[in-house]
């Protein structure tokens, strides 16, 4: 009874992460893929019309890259679909937990590319902006968090 219980348990995080993995992509397309919106860096950093064209070009790559995704398949989605009780369990275990990983390592080198990406499309004066102001959202986000820790 304890097993069934803690699948059952396990299967309701998998489905409530899934739904707010769902709406929070909702609030996607508003952000950009950077640093900021497209329409802040074009604001603060004066980004010329070929600067906007290259960074509407590296969002419309992530975007492809973003849709040839196969929900379907996604590791959480095996992970639901394992029987704890199984012989091969372990085994099964580690192997999504091997493939979590992988997709993860993926994850990160196709955003050090895009970062990459975006830093030869801007000027030397335009990244060191950029960079100050990373630093005060950081200080903004830390200091909210701070905030939100003490209530």
């Amino acid at each position: 009874m304890k097993k069934f219980i803690s699948v059952i348990l396990l299967s309701a995080c998998v489905a409530s992460s899934a739904f707010a993995k769902e709406h929070g992509d909702r609030n996607r397309d508003h952000r950009g893929d950077g640093p900021m919106p497209l329409h802040k860096l074009v604001k603060v950093l004066d980004l010329s019309e070929a600067q906007i064209e290259q960074f509407k070009l590296l969002k419309q790559e992530s975007k492809e890259g973003r849709s040839q995704k196969n929900r379907d398949d996604s590791v959480m989605m095996k992970l639901a679909d394992l029987d704890p009780n199984a012989n091969d369990y372990a085994d099964s275990l580690s192997q999504l937990a091997d493939a979590r990983a992988e997709q993860a390592r993926a994850r990160f080198l196709v955003m050090a590319e895009r970062r990459a990406k975006m830093q030869e499309i801007l000027t030397p004066e335009q990244l060191d902006k950029l960079k100050l102001m990373q630093e005060k959202r950081e200080k903004r986000g830390k200091k909210q968090r701070e905030r939100q820790s003490e209530s």
